[in-house]
C-alpha cells in the first residue's frame, strides 16, 4: 500500500507464511477477516507484477546506489 516494489522472493515468502497461517487458523477453528482482506490485496499486487514482469530486481538495487 506504500507503493514500494518487492522482489518475487519477497512475495513467495509472504505467500508461504500466509499458507502456513491459513493452515493454523483452520486447524484451530479460528477466523481473521483482516488477514483475508490484506492477502486479497497482496494477491492483486502479485498478479499485476507477474503480468507486467515488474518485480523489484537486483538491477533496481544497483540503480538506488547511484
Amino acid at each position: 500500500m506504500n507503493k514500494r516494489k518487492y522482489t518475487k522472493e519477497e512475495f513467495d515468502h509472504i505467500i508461504k507464511v500466509h499458507d502456513d497461517y491459513e493452515f493454523y487458523i483452520k486447524e484451530k477453528d479460528l477466523e481473521n477477516g483482516q488477514v483475508r482482506v490484506v492477502y486479497a490485496y497482496i494477491e492483486k499486487l502479485y498478479t499485476n507484477c507477474m503480468e507486467k514482469n515488474s518485480f523489484l530486481s537486483g538491477k533496481d538495487f544497483d540503480d538506488e546506489e547511484d
